[in-house]
């Protein structure tokens, strides 16, 4: 069985897969450093997240107020 453990990013709690170091770097990239210039507000915005990975970028925006709809394609 594949474990998962739970990280903390900027005060935002997100689960990561054990045997993938791909998992923590893609979320300390785009939350961490805000890598994608999100603002601090997103009140009444509806963000659609294509090609969403583990859902880094998904989780920051409705931690900050959107309303979030996601896709990833791939498994």
């Amino acid at each position: 069985m594949k474990h998962i453990s739970k990280i903390d990013i900027n005060g935002i709690p997100f689960y990561v897969r054990d045997y993938s170091r791909l998992d923590e770097a893609v979320l300390r990239k785009g939350v961490e450093s805000n890598n994608y210039q999100i603002s601090d507000s997103l009140q009444g915005l509806v963000v659609v997240d294509i090609g969403a990975f583990i859902g880094g970028i998904s989780i920051l925006c409705a931690k900050r107020g959107a309303t979030v709809y996601c896709a990833e394609p791939s498994k």
